[in-house]
């Protein structure tokens, strides 16, 4: 288990900014399987698409998570 506690992600890389904010990139442990549009387990993987979510701080320093 990783930092975040979230077994279905691999902690690739953390960064801290210049404004003491941290910024943890992660990439899934096994690819996703399902079309999350249609469900359909025939799935071609056209493109990767990074997201970026807002977790909650730590000891006062804002976290973000880019998956």
């Amino acid at each position: 288990m990783n930092q975040l506690k979230l077994p279905e992600f691999k902690i690739l890389k953390i960064e801290e900014s210049s404004q003491g904010d941290l910024k943890i990139t992660v990439e899934a442990v096994e690819p996703q399987k399902i079309c999350p549009e249609c469900y359909s387990t025939d799935c071609y993987k056209h493109a990767r698409i990074d997201r970026f979510a807002r977790d909650l701080n730590l000891f006062d320093q804002r976290v973000g998570v880019k998956v």
